[in-house]
């Protein structure tokens, strides 16, 4: 595995040098820590300092309860191991659904991206991902998604 990584990164560094770019990018692999949890807590802890060890350069957090302040925690440990992170989320329900038909719907899910946020901001991600839509939502459903855009994005 680490072989494999490194070679990854080693090719991936020679095709830079090949093209020509603004600034000099190297690239970095993570790990999403889905593969063992959806709540990174202390029991965890020691796949960090492994992760690290098998040569990857960050982890993908999810966030899908807890406050700041846990993730302040969780950030000091990848501090700890030199490993950066990236936050990945989902909206929950329908109830925080930033493409319901319903106002109460979309605040929701404005009160639900912002907790997010913070969330990701204490864990010093450079990154938040995810689905802006529930997983049980279909697209196409309710409004039409350009509508209900307009009306997410007058709210934020």
């Amino acid at each position: 595995l680490i072989l494999g990584l490194h070679a990854i990164r080693k090719k991936y560094n020679e095709n830079q040098k090949n093209v020509k770019v603004k600034k000099e990018v190297a690239m970095k692999i993570g790990f999403n820590m889905l593969l063992w949890t959806t709540h990174v807590t202390e029991e965890h802890f020691p796949l960090l300092e492994k992760l690290k060890a098998a040569g990857y350069d960050g982890v993908e957090v999810p966030v899908f309860e807890g406050n700041a302040a846990h993730f302040e925690k969780v950030s000091r440990v990848l501090k700890d191991n030199g490993l950066a992170a990236t936050v990945v989320t989902v909206i929950p329900d329908q109830e925080h659904s930033p493409i319901s038909t319903e106002a109460r719907h979309r605040q929701g899910a404005v009160t639900y991206l912002k907790w997010a946020i913070d969330c990701a901001q204490a864990l010093g991600a450079e990154v938040l991902v995810g689905r802006c839509r529930t997983l049980r939502q279909r697209r196409g459903s309710g409004a039409t998604f350009s509508a209900a855009q307009k009306r997410f994005i007058r709210k934020v």
